[in-house]
């Protein structure tokens, strides 16, 4: 989905601000921000992971909206969750897990990372909030 952010918060930051929706499409915000990503913030939805290994070497902060959970009203993930008493908690947390752990192994080194997800504050999500807190830099 697109993100709305207030763009004028991170002007101290950097002096090009590029949003994937706000200023413009995914291709073009891309490539805008590639032109000085020394002095850029980038927002983006997770489109770009795809297109992460491209932009990575320029990445110092990687923030998370929220945790890329599976969506519970897909027929198959639904049909999956079923299998467990707490489908949600027994299974979409586990392989969320697991593809955040992939993507860390793989991009973590020398980032620092921050979850803007208030679940992770819950009892629940105790393991979830371990596992990446051991790839380094993490804020929730």
């Amino acid at each position: 989905g697109k993100i709305n952010p207030n763009l004028s918060l991170f002007q101290r930051v950097g002096n090009h601000i590029f949003a994937v929706g706000k200023t413009g499409g995914l291709a073009k915000t891309l490539e805008q921000f590639l032109e000085n990503p020394e002095e850029s913030v980038l927002f983006a939805t997770s489109a770009i992971l795809p297109l992460l290994e491209k932009i990575l070497p320029f990445l110092k902060v990687i923030i998370f909206q929220k945790i890329p959970f599976e969506f519970s009203y897909y027929p198959l993930v639904k049909l999956r969750q079923t299998k467990f008493p707490n489908g949600f908690i027994s299974y979409t947390v586990p392989k969320a897990l697991l593809r955040l752990k992939q993507f860390l192994s793989r991009f973590a080194s020398g980032k620092t990372f921050i979850f803007l997800d208030p679940r992770l504050l819950k009892r629940e999500y105790r393991a979830l909030v371990e596992e990446l807190a051991a790839h380094g830099k993490l804020y929730l």
